[in-house]
């Protein structure tokens, strides 16, 4: 029996995921915790597929991410910079839960 997590595309959560960092950035700090609520439950469950947004030496993409085209994104074209710029919030509780995302994806590795 497959697994409801074995069925989301890598590319689609990946983009998903990307948005989010995106997202999180833009945002109030209240907010922002929110969409990285969200983000740490997705590292959870999907880290493994998602690991290649963390590291840049994955980066194997064809182009250019575009987040508009949904699964047709290219997602792993580039990296979730914005992570290091979030590392550095002055809210504790969203530098919490970068750090949270970041172990998540180290520990799906």
């Amino acid at each position: 029996e497959e697994r409801m997590t074995d069925s989301v595309s890598p590319l689609r959560i990946a983009a998903f995921s990307k948005q989010l960092m995106t997202m999180a950035l833009q945002l109030p700090e209240k907010s922002a915790q929110a969409v990285l609520g969200l983000l740490v439950q997705v590292s959870k469950v999907h880290g493994r597929k998602i690991s290649g947004l963390w590291n840049s030496e994955e980066r194997r993409g064809e182009g250019r991410f575009d987040p508009l085209r949904g699964e047709a994104s290219d997602p792993f074209a580039t990296t979730c910079w914005e992570g290091e710029l979030l590392r550095k919030h002055f809210s504790p509780k969203v530098r919490d839960a970068v750090g949270i995302v970041n172990r998540n994806i180290r520990e799906a590795m």
